[in-house]
């Protein structure tokens, strides 16, 4: 049962890191990454 539980906070932190990391992206580096940020200079 405590396997299970462990498991289980694993992935919450993890989705909460995912969302967190999501909601707030860091300032772009001079790189554009995905939905077609790097077409738009054409």
């Amino acid at each position: 049962m405590e396997v299970g539980i462990a498991f289980f906070l694993l992935f919450a932190i993890l989705v909460s890191f995912a969302l967190f990391r999501y909601e707030r992206p860091t300032k772009p580096r001079g790189k554009v990454t995905g939905r077609g940020g790097d077409f738009q200079d054409e």
